[in-house]
């Protein structure tokens, strides 16, 4: 769909929009190719690494740099994080993870949306990508993608209060036994999501997810002790003390929304 030209005036009464937008055929379904205000942003990697090294020890924490590092260039995030001494990093997609390894990035790599098809999860084990299992089905899909000489590092994704995905406390009993059935799976991290850690009237929701996510962990850790666990997302990581929840899985660029709950004594820059 293209706009030639606008057409003549026709008057006082109509607008220069009203006219442009009549003399169009929109189709059902279309994308915009609008760009009335094109933007630029200036990204201070120091500023990110001095952040990154603020918010604790680099092991702890696991940077989310999907979605092109939320639009602010997934490689040149990931390396700079990388010189900061990241360990892990989240990522969206199974292909964004196949960018970070291609680039020579060897850190644990867990795409939070799993692998979507056939392809993904091969090319997740692949890869050496440690996608999340949500649900029954995905352990399934990932044991048919397991490599022949080596595991497969999964990652268990538990449903606490956020009500998106994962397994419930209630299905994990039966989720072991089926993760038994093949052994070339490797759990190596559990995580799940904090709702509302940026609400501070929901604190008491929030400590109750916390306290239902350690409880979880404790039942896989009897089948994987060496499991790791992350729960505390930006808000969780920033305003939360007395949890030993790691690694905290946290933007790798702090938004504004974030910085409103920051604690006084936080030295977390722009």
């Amino acid at each position: 769909m293209a706009l030639e030209a606008f057409p003549t005036w026709a008057g006082p009464s109509r607008s220069l929009w009203t006219i442009a937008f009549a003399e169009l055929s929109v189709p059902e379904h279309f994308m915009s190719c609008c760009a009335f205000t094109p933007s630029r942003c200036h990204i201070d990697l120091a500023a990110l690494r001095r952040n990154f090294a603020r918010l604790g020890e680099p092991g702890s924490i696991m940077p989310v740099i999907k979605s092109d590092a939320y639009g602010h260039g997934l490689l040149p995030v990931a390396r700079a994080l990388d010189e900061a001494g990241a360990r892990r990093f989240a990522v969206g997609t199974v292909c964004e993870g196949v960018a970070l390894r291609e680039a020579g990035l060897g850190q644990v790599i867990v795409p939070l949306m799993g692998a979507i098809s056939r392809e993904d999860w091969q090319a997740a084990a692949a890869h050496d990508l440690t996608p999340l299992i949500t649900d029954f089905e995905d352990i399934e899909k990932a044991a048919a993608c397991c490599p022949a000489d080596r595991s497969f590092r999964v990652a268990l994704k538990c449903e606490t209060g956020m009500n998106r995905l994962g397994f419930s406390a209630e299905e994990l009993p039966a989720a072991l036994e089926s993760l038994r059935r093949f052994p070339r799976l490797a759990p190596v991290l559990a995580l799940s999501h904090l709702a509302c850690a940026d609400m501070p009237d929901e604190t008491a929701y929030t400590q109750a997810q916390v306290e239902r996510f350690a409880s979880m962990c404790a039942v896989l850790r009897e089948a994987f002790p060496d499991l790791a666990r992350s729960l505390g997302n930006s808000a969780g990581a920033l305003g939360l003390s007395g949890t030993s929840i790691s690694p905290k899985s946290v933007f790798a660029v702090i938004s504004s929304r974030s910085r409103s709950f920051l604690p006084s004594s936080s030295s977390i820059s722009p």
